[in-house]
């Protein structure tokens, strides 16, 4: 099982120091990944419910740092050298996907195949009208994006005749650093995330799921995974870890059983200056990391 650590663009870790020393921790340590948020804008007092709290509340306010996220991730991958670089998730529905197409390429040929696209078809709605993006419209301009990011990330001399997106040939060079491309990691709570991995993704991550709503996903992706032709054990999940109990070496394993292949964690609140990350990480390295690694 790996793990990777969460939010790592936002608040405090904003600092380009504080940052840096997160990452080169997380390398050493034995992190996989590190996972950046997305917010282009935040409007002022937005009602907007987020989805991955039980209150519906966001862990930030409308003038919480948010880097962004490509340019965050970019400025990582110079202090690194095996760590993986992911969006969790990036809100494609709001940008030019042939400008996606470019900058994660990019990251990915910079860094030696270490990007990771998370995408989402996001929640705040008035971050949408902010940016002159269509709410409505943001899964079906999500899908077609991803259509849009691996033809161009396939060959030189792309075209796609789309309803959102219309060009004739076109090449977007450098592409990704394996002819794989970049892995798209589709994440989202609702069971139609679970199905849109299982067609067009190559991970699916949840948020922070149960190990019986782990269990229900696989399941699903399993099913609609055979219907499209696709091998199920090709698609992973990751999940975040829960909100309501620890992260223990018990239900690390829980997970593993159940087909989770990365736990994400996120610092405690407090705990992003170097000596107290220094601390916790370490702690959870080898109270929890090394001893999920070894035999049962």
């Amino acid at each position: 099982m790996r793990f990777g650590i969460n939010f790592v663009n936002g608040g405090d870790l904003a600092d380009p120091d504080a940052a840096a020393e997160l990452a080169t921790l997380a390398e050493e340590l034995g992190f996989s990944t590190i996972w950046a948020a997305d917010h282009l804008v935040l409007p002022v007092g937005f009602a907007s419910r987020y989805p991955a709290a039980p209150s519906g509340d966001a862990p930030f306010h409308d003038d919480f740092p948010f880097n962004e996220v490509l340019v965050h991730l970019a400025f990582l991958a110079a202090l690194t050298r095996r760590i993986r670089l992911a969006t969790g998730v990036m809100i494609i529905a709001q940008r030019n996907a042939l400008e996606v197409a470019k900058a994660v390429a990019t990251l990915d040929h910079l860094s030696r195949g270490r990007a990771v696209l998370g995408i989402g078809t996001g929640w705040l709605r008035e971050e949408f009208d902010a940016l002159g993006a269509r709410y409505a419209d943001r899964v079906a301009r999500t899908e077609e994006s991803i259509e849009v990011l691996r033809k161009l990330w396939a060959s030189p001399g792309a075209e796609f005749h789309g309803h959102h997106f219309d060009f004739p040939p076109v090449t977007c060079n450098p592409r990704p650093h394996n002819s794989s491309g970049v892995p798209i990691v589709i994440g989202g709570y609702a069971m139609a995330t679970a199905r849109r991995a299982a067609r067009i993704g190559d991970a699916h991550y949840p948020g922070p799921a149960s190990v019986s709503e782990v269990e229900n996903y696989r399941a699903e992706i399993g099913r609609t995974a055979v219907e499209h032709g696709r091998d199920p054990s090709a698609i992973e999940t990751i999940v975040a870890a829960p909100y309501d109990r620890p992260l223990d070496v018990d239900l690390c394993r829980r997970y593993a059983a159940a087909g989770v292949a990365e736990i994400i964690i996120g610092l405690p609140a407090g705990d992003d200056n170097a000596d107290s990350m220094r601390k916790w990480l370490e702690t959870f390295r080898t109270s929890v990391m090394e001893r999920v690694e070894a035999p049962a």
